[in-house]
């Protein structure tokens, strides 16, 4: 089974759940989820009360029984390579995307 698939797999555990997602240790959602979906290497989530979450593919994950970590840090890019991680941190000099170098924790709460 590959990532994607994986990822699949726990999300269509989740659905009609109650879940918390949590970007850099705050809490952004606290809801019901109720369906979601994968478009352009973006997942979005849509809640019980019509709030929507979209966040991209992650770089790696970490699955357990009482939460689901997707992982955005840079070190999965240029894996300690640090030629590789030069060239980067001089290409991305002013980024602005929220989910650059963070973690999304998503806490089932009723597992």
């Amino acid at each position: 089974m590959n990532k994607f698939e994986e990822l699949e797999l726990c999300f269509k555990k989740i659905l009609l759940r109650d879940i918390e997602i949590h970007l850099r240790g705050k809490c952004v959602v606290r809801d019901t989820l109720i369906f979601y979906e994968f478009k352009d290497f973006n997942f979005k989530f849509i809640f019980k009360s019509n709030k929507k979450f979209e966040f991209p593919y992650p770089f790696e994950m970490d699955i357990s029984n009482s939460d689901i970590k997707l992982l955005y840090h840079n070190k999965y890019i240029h894996h300690d390579d640090p030629i590789h991680r030069f060239k980067m941190i001089n290409c991305i000099k002013k980024m602005k995307n929220k989910f650059y170098n963070s973690t999304i924790n998503i806490i089932i709460n009723n597992a």
